[in-house]
């Protein structure tokens, strides 16, 4: 280019023109919005999808949870339920006469049921959080395990434990099982202690069981003086066959019958002792009477028939409920008073032994009730 060129393009006129400047500031802020701009979106799409894929992840760690639990509640709800025909069954069997508990017993299947682990754990962590004893040779007045006789009474508390008790009317208060190894190998003798109580009525049995042969032996009964008066010769008989649950069904029923006289004596004397002079003679009579000059007895015997003890034994003990009145009057009131134990009789089979007391004395002693 020559000067002469030069000198009519002027200098500022090459690279420096606002126009151009413009142009370029306007092209660079563009790029660096598009920038930000990319930057901001792709921050956000990578935010949204870090934050998609741990939600995912979560609910489905949470829907295993919930299977999982699904599953556990089901087969606590199946072992409920197993345990609850389990009790039911057992419950049944004990109205059973003993030909069908034979014949039960014959058709059970052996079942194992599997340990129970979270039991024994918790107990194990249980005796771990105890305190160490102070000496640890001296185990007598440490607490770090519970005694038998506190693990008893809260086994004994159970509400089934109680239903049972309720259902059965027994209550074993103390038991006692030692295992004996024979001295010449032959196999092992158990001695076990039952004490209990039903309707009130304290027992004792002792046996041993040969363990080996599956038989009881040496079958002791003590009982109370009354029952073993009025018992002594079933006692006796079932001691000889060593007829443990004939001993117990004879129990329950004689005790069901004494609780069932004294619970009528009761009511009866309750009812009458405002209006007349009620007596009780004994445990088996009560004297109605409101002049020494005549009386109404009501009687409650216990009797035992002599019959085969392979039958149900409780068919041999029987209420023997009557009623007796005594006069000194006239001759037509003692005829009149010979006839209240006909008509007791016949009014006890028709209306029960308290609707026929009430009836026969309210009319005997003109009173209205």
């Amino acid at each position: 280019m020559d000067e002469t060129n030069s000198e009519d393009f002027s200098f500022d006129a090459r690279t420096t023109s606002q126009q151009f400047q413009q142009r370029l500031l306007a092209a660079q802020q563009s790029s660096t919005e598009r920038e930000i701009n990319d930057s901001i979106e792709s921050h956000n799409a990578d935010a949204q999808e870090s934050n998609q894929v741990p939600l995912e992840e979560q609910r489905q760690i949470l829907q295993e949870q919930v299977m999982e639990l699904e599953k556990e509640v089901a087969k606590l709800r199946h072992d409920l339920m197993i345990r609850r025909q389990r009790r039911e069954k057992e419950a049944s069997v004990v109205k059973l006469t003993p030909e069908q508990r034979a014949q039960l017993q014959e058709e059970h299947v052996e079942e194992e049921e599997p340990m129970d682990l979270n039991v024994i754990f918790d107990y194990l962590i249980h005796v771990a959080s105890e305190p160490l004893p102070s000496n640890a040779a001296d185990m007598s007045a440490s607490d770090l395990v519970q005694s038998h006789a506190e693990l008893r009474e809260r086994a004994m508390q159970d509400p089934e434990i109680r239903s049972q008790i309720d259902f059965a009317h027994i209550e074993f208060t103390k038991t006692s099982n030692k295992i004996e190894r024979l001295p010449d190998g032959s196999g092992t003798v158990r001695h076990c202690e039952l004490n209990g109580s039903t309707y009130g009525q304290q027992f004792t049995v002792t046996f041993n069981i040969q363990e080996d042969q599956l038989c009881i032996e040496n079958l002791k009964l003590e009982v109370d003086v009354e029952t073993q008066f009025e018992l002594s010769t079933l006692l006796t008989r079932i001691e000889e066959e060593c007829n443990l649950l004939g001993f117990f069904r004879l129990l329950v029923h004689y005790g069901r019958l004494v609780d069932d006289r004294r619970k009528l004596f009761q009511d009866l004397h309750e009812s009458y002792s405002s209006s007349i002079s009620v007596e009780a003679i004994g445990s088996n009579t009560l004297k109605f009477y409101k002049e020494q000059d005549h009386e109404v007895r009501l009687i409650w015997d216990i009797n035992i028939l002599n019959m085969d003890m392979s039958i149900n034994i409780c068919e041999q003990v029987i209420p023997n409920i009557r009623m007796e009145a005594y006069t000194t009057g006239s001759p037509e009131k003692q005829e009149l008073y010979s006839r209240i134990p006909s008509h007791f009789t016949r009014l006890l089979s028709m209306k029960g032994s308290l609707a026929a007391t009430r009836f026969l004395i309210d009319a005997v002693f003109g009173l209205n009730r």
